[in-house]
């Protein structure tokens, strides 16, 4: 799958955008591989994908946060633990 085909399914209104609550709705969904995430985790994930802070996630922001983790938690569900610590170092991945 493309980062453009997971973005669609992230963008449930088609606008182009990736909300807040939309993200938090995707996130909460993978709780079989990452376990309980907080909403302040789930959060400082969004905002740091959120390079521009106006509180969406553009197509372009999705695909440059997903190759800076090209191989990591996004693409490797067997190892649920691991996983969930590589998205919590999301924030401090994506602002090198």
């Amino acid at each position: 799958m493309s980062y453009a085909e997971d973005f669609t399914k992230l963008d449930k209104d088609k606008d182009g955008k990736i909300t807040g609550t939309q993200w938090a709705g995707y996130i909460g969904s993978l709780w079989k591989t990452f376990g309980h995430l907080s909403v302040k985790q789930i959060t400082a994930v969004f905002d740091s994908v959120d390079s521009d802070k106006d509180d969406k996630i553009t197509a372009e922001q999705f695909a440059e946060a997903m190759e800076k983790l090209k191989g990591m938690w996004c693409v490797r569900t067997e190892y649920p633990q691991r996983s969930k610590k590589e998205l919590l170092l999301l924030p401090t991945l994506l602002d090198k």
